[in-house]
């Protein structure tokens, strides 16, 4: 096998944190309900994922050694304290952007998007269009439009993302419980619980207001970032809470709806536990969570004019934690960036 074609979406050294022998892995698969295993080598990978031209491979592996090295740290030291800002908890946040941006889930999310472009704006043009007279609706229909490395540019984006999740408050979940924290092919988990009773609005997006992040890094710690002032949080002077063991299995729930296709467990007595959360849940709706749709909006000339917007849908299952609670902070409207500063700061440092 050529160098480099065995291509990783999800790292290899954050998978063995979930392995019981560093080589393999307790795998079930959802959408089967089957139960197997595999070697790590082999998982949340694919033949140039990325691309057939393997410099991105070799950043991304340079990246995700600075990454494992602060999330290493972290499991050891299990304390926030002890990591250095720049050197680790940056890194921290860059493996957390990075991983949102490059999975399985988040390719098939823009293939959708592009498809949906296809079917609502493209084809309808080539109807419209009398250069297009002499094609017939069987030939439209069968029109497809494909960018197969555009999932290269979110994954670009997500290089400085990091700055964008730098104001969230950081908390470690400690999971003392029978029942370790489980992870899907798609592993870091966007949600917002203050706001997931808006219809038509995922409110999941870096810099939403109420934005919640779960970060699972070994099965007894998960990371939690989350917006301040929407959550009532009980936590210790070193932004530690212990869970209970009904917390941890509604965070391990999350991991249903992220994930494409897999759940990964390190010990063989999670099998029956992680069945009971999937026959709890019953079906999982299918994915990519994507919706696109036509919208009105307002210029700044005051002309009303069409908006065809696509985006992200909320994860469809709304959680619910004993150690944390969200809070109405009144009425009107909420904008999509909490941080206008942060965002300011992302938009002037140039992708490279």
């Amino acid at each position: 096998m050529p160098e480099q074609k065995n291509q990783h979406y999800v790292p290899e050294f954050y998978l063995k944190n979930f392995s019981g022998d560093n080589k393999n892995l307790n795998i079930y698969v959802f959408k089967d309900k089957k139960f197997i295993s595999g070697p790590i080598k082999h998982q949340c990978s694919k033949s140039y994922f990325y691309s057939k031209n393997t410099i991105l491979e070799t950043l991304l592996s340079q990246l995700e050694s600075r990454e494992a090295s602060a999330i290493n740290k972290l499991i050891k030291e299990k304390n926030w304290t002890n990591l250095n800002y720049e050197d680790d908890y940056i890194r921290v946040l860059e493996f957390i952007s990075m991983m949102h941006g490059r999975t399985l889930t988040k390719k098939k999310e823009m293939e959708k998007m592009v498809e949906d472009f296809t079917e609502k704006i493209f084809k309808p043009m080539f109807r419209a269009d009398p250069l297009s007279k002499d094609l017939s609706d069987g030939d439209i229909a069968s029109i497809k439009m494909k960018w197969p490395y555009l999932h290269l540019l979110g994954i670009q984006v997500c290089l400085k993302g990091w700055i964008l999740l730098s104001d969230l408050i950081p908390v470690l979940l400690i999971n003392n419980t029978e029942i370790e924290f489980w992870i899907s092919d798609n592993p870091i988990v966007f949600y917002n619980r203050a706001f997931h009773h808006l219809k038509g609005v995922s409110m999941s997006g870096y810099t939403c207001y109420g934005l919640q992040i779960f970060c699972p890094i070994s099965p007894t710690l998960c990371l939690l970032f989350f917006h301040l002032p929407y959550y009532e949080i009980r936590i210790d002077n070193s932004h530690k809470v212990e869970l209970s063991i009904e917390d941890v299995k509604e965070i391990n729930k999350l991991q249903f709806f992220a994930g494409f296709n897999s759940i990964f467990y390190k010990n063989d007595n999670q099998k029956s536990h992680v069945e009971k959360a999937h026959n709890e849940l019953g079906g999982i709706p299918e994915k990519p969570y994507v919706s696109s749709k036509f919208e009105k909006f307002t210029s700044d000339s005051g002309e009303i004019k069409d908006m065809f917007h696509t985006s992200d849908d909320k994860i469809p299952y709304q959680i619910n934690l004993k150690f944390i609670n969200p809070i109405e902070i009144g009425a009107g409207t909420i904008g999509f960036i909490r941080n206008r500063e942060l965002y300011e700061l992302f938009e002037k440092i140039p992708l490279k």
